[in-house]
């Protein structure tokens, strides 16, 4: 994930800090340097699972190579036996 340039809205920021613990540059770091695995998750919407120091789940919408970053949080058990499959 490398080639997206991601942007998060301060608001967005603000709550995936205080209600989920999670910094954004763990999650932004996680993007571009752990191994992400992705599907969609509608129209719009793309979910991620990724790991670099711990299990992330990430929600963003993609539009000319530029992520809006929607929501992260821990993954939990399901996410993460999802991204261990095949």
């Amino acid at each position: 994930m490398k080639y997206i340039k991601f942007h998060v809205k301060q608001e967005i920021e603000e709550k995936i800090l205080y209600k989920h613990a999670l910094p954004i540059e763990e999650v932004l770091l996680s993007l571009k340097e752990g191994k992400p695995k992705m599907r969609k998750a509608n129209k719009d919407l793309i979910f991620v699972v990724t790991r670099h120091l711990r299990y992330i789940t990430i929600f963003f919408e993609l539009k000319n190579k530029v992520g809006t970053i929607k929501t992260a949080y821990p993954s939990p058990k399901q996410h993460i036996r999802w991204y261990h499959k095949k």
